[in-house]
């Protein structure tokens, strides 16, 4: 069964950037900033990209997937919000 493992941001150019739970995603836009203004990273914290997650199986799914996964897979914890997307909230 396919679960979800970590927050990410898919990029335009098909890239995806990640860290390991219990990583949220506000803090890969504090990571990538950090990484940009330490000069190690070109690329800008996002702002047209898609927010989501990386499953157990390596793809990327988007808020509205991912939610489908974690609630099959028994992950929720406990549902923040009635929109049918998912938070890392949700489940770290």
């Amino acid at each position: 069964m396919e679960t979800i493992e970590s927050a990410a941001f898919l990029f335009p150019d098909g890239t995806t950037f990640s860290l390991p739970r219990p990583a949220r995603h506000h803090t890969l836009f504090l990571e990538l900033k950090r990484l940009r203004e330490a000069g190690l990273s070109e690329r800008r914290p996002p702002h047209r990209e898609i927010q989501g997650f990386l499953t157990s199986a390596g793809r990327f799914v988007d808020r509205t997937e991912g939610l489908a996964i974690a609630q099959a897979a028994g992950q929720i914890i406990k549902k923040h919000g009635c929109a049918p997307i998912l938070f890392s909230e949700d489940m770290w």
